[in-house]
């Protein structure tokens, strides 16, 4: 049986004995694997039910009632005026009749909700028409070559929005991660013991703790602390100290790749550490740092998905809105890839050409 994780459908599920399958990504995937045959039935809402079930021709909507489910908007403690003024709205609403007329034009009007809300007209069970004109419009897929000339173009803009998010979220975490990477890199490679210890733990930490944990004790943990960043920062953060792991080890190799001759010969000529790390062994070690590095930007760029966690909406997160609500999941899907395509190969191919220029550099110094 499919449902919500956490949902009263879950607990009534399972304290009948039913085999429970609950899904995190949203209600249309249920309904999918329902179809398909992964599951044998499906228990929500009735709004779920009807706006993601019953439009399938191939599903079959079983009346019944489980009991009674109210719905309440919260409110942030103390606001009694924006509570007073939610009150008024929904009684605004009842008398004058719209919430019925929300409630019908989606199949969901029934005696249960005319009683709490106090209407006391009769109750009647007969189907809209515009629910059943809108469920047989969206409830077949137009052919895919159709979609992409009639649907696809309208979803620029938001694609667009998310694409823009993402690349903002990954450079800037990413340039956390560079900085970050390059210090934990350095104490590692030449600071005494206790900070290579340090450098060291860290880098354990975060290699071996899941992004997905790091992103909800920064955005969900710290809260608990004093500690509240906007959904943005957060995901900055998260990003930024994860992936400064990776780093610190891609910096560490190209540090080691530098043979201890060359540092020998920095010193007789005179030059200080802090020269011989910036004239001597950093571009070396750059020659060799920048190919995983690259990689672990457009990982970081994939990864970047994950913030949806904390209410941003970037690329990933738009295409499973959208995928969700149009039940179009394989052609969104190929749309979506190719964003990521064109944001990536950018960056894959400026690092190349740096890789180039450095190794240019490199060859006439040996020279």
């Amino acid at each position: 049986m499919g449902t919500l994780p956490g949902s009263l459908a879950e607990r009534i599920l399972t304290r009948a004995g039913a085999n429970v399958k609950s899904y995190d990504g949203g209600q249309n995937e249920i309904y999918d694997d329902l179809r398909i045959g992964r599951s044998d039935a499906v228990l929500l809402d009735e709004p779920i039910a009807r706006y993601y079930g019953a439009i399938d021709p191939a599903l079959e909507v079983l009346e019944g009632s489980f009991g009674e489910v109210r719905y309440a908007a919260a409110v942030k403690l103390g606001d009694v005026e924006l509570r007073h003024a939610l009150d008024r709205a929904f009684d605004e609403l009842s008398k004058d009749g719209t919430l019925r007329g929300i409630y019908e034009r989606w199949g969901l009007w029934n005696a249960e909700t005319a009683r709490l809300l106090g209407d006391p007209r009769e109750h009647t069970s007969a189907v809209p028409e515009a629910w059943e004109a809108w469920r047989a419009a969206v409830g077949k897929q137009p052919p895919f070559w159709e979609r992409v000339r009639d649907r696809y173009p309208s979803t620029l803009g938001l694609f667009a929005r998310g694409a823009a998010l993402t690349l903002l979220l990954s450079l800037s975490a990413m340039s956390v991660a560079i900085v970050l990477g390059v210090a934990i890199a350095l104490g590692r490679s030449y600071g005494p013991r206790p900070v290579r210890w340090l450098a060291l733990a860290y880098v354990e930490f975060f290699r071996g703790t899941p992004l997905l944990v790091q992103l909800t004790m920064v955005y969900f943990g710290l809260p608990e602390l004093g500690v509240t960043l906007d959904p943005f920062v957060a995901g900055v953060i998260a990003l930024g100290l994860n992936y400064a792991a990776a780093e610190a080890e891609n910096y560490r190799a190209g540090l080691a790749s530098v043979s201890g001759g060359q540092i020998d010969a920095a010193r007789v000529l005179g030059l200080n550490m802090l020269e011989t790390i910036r004239w001597v062994v950093g571009p070396q070690a750059a020659r060799v740092a920048i190919p995983p590095a690259t990689n672990d930007f457009i990982a970081l760029l994939k990864d970047s998905s994950l913030v949806s966690l904390v209410t941003l909406t970037e690329l990933t997160k738009t295409y499973t809105n959208l995928a969700n609500s149009t039940r179009d999941h394989l052609g969104l899907g190929v749309v979506v890839a190719i964003w990521y395509l064109l944001i990536g190969l950018p960056f894959a191919r400026l690092a190349r050409l740096a890789e180039e220029r450095l190794g240019r550099h490199l060859g006439r110094a040996a020279t």
